[in-house]
């Protein structure tokens, strides 16, 4: 287990990684975080991934801004989080995948890529842009978000063509925030949604 930090653009973003102590080359797992940014739920999570044989790595979305871990509640997070360009975040994520590439502890790329609420939906937009992620894994996150100029021109559903990796997407049944905007093919209990993620 590892706090460091790898250069994105002219910034240095942190991360969070864990690995099993055995030597060797493992399976690599992504992790993008909700909300509040990499908190310890988030390392926590990371950590599970390793116990599993994976070299898992997190990191901080808004670093940039200072985090938002000191924050007294949710409206002052969202203030900070929202004007965050989708761009910006996608290109972390490009540097992560740099890093996990030299990384002697790893296979190379990314085996997978969890992403939690809107670590979701970046998890879908990066699964858009790279070829690099082989599954993706939403857990929650906006299909359909509403679109700001500068921040964000495209949601999940605008892009799902261009989605190549399989995708496991684990949202509530009742969650009609990130469900409504979703073709019907793809919702829980779809036969073809379980054909689609199985084959």
């Amino acid at each position: 287990m590892a706090d460091r930090r790898i250069p994105s653009g002219d910034f240095q973003i942190p991360i969070y990684e864990a690995r099993p102590a055995a030597a060797g080359k493992y399976p690599v797992v992504l992790v993008i975080p909700e909300v509040f940014g990499m908190h310890e739920h988030i390392k926590d999570v990371t950590r599970r991934f390793a116990k599993e044989g994976f070299l898992s790595i997190t990191f901080e979305p808004y670093a940039r801004e200072g985090g938002v871990l000191n924050l007294p509640n949710i409206e002052a997070v969202r203030k900070v989080v929202d004007p965050v360009p989708d761009s910006r975040v996608i290109a972390d994520l490009d540097a992560i995948v740099a890093y996990i590439k030299q990384h002697p502890r790893s296979k190379r790329r990314p085996d997978r890529c969890d992403g939690f609420l809107p670590g979701g939906l970046y998890t879908l937009l990066f699964a858009a842009h790279s070829s690099e992620v082989k599954l993706a894994v939403p857990w929650y996150g906006q299909l359909k978000p509403d679109k700001t100029p500068s921040v964000r021109t495209s949601g999940p559903l605008d892009l799902a063509s261009k989605i190549h990796s399989p995708v496991l997407g684990l949202y509530g049944e009742a969650d009609l925030a990130s469900l409504s905007p979703m073709p019907r093919r793809w919702r829980p209990g779809s036969r073809k949604t379980v054909r689609r993620l199985n084959s």
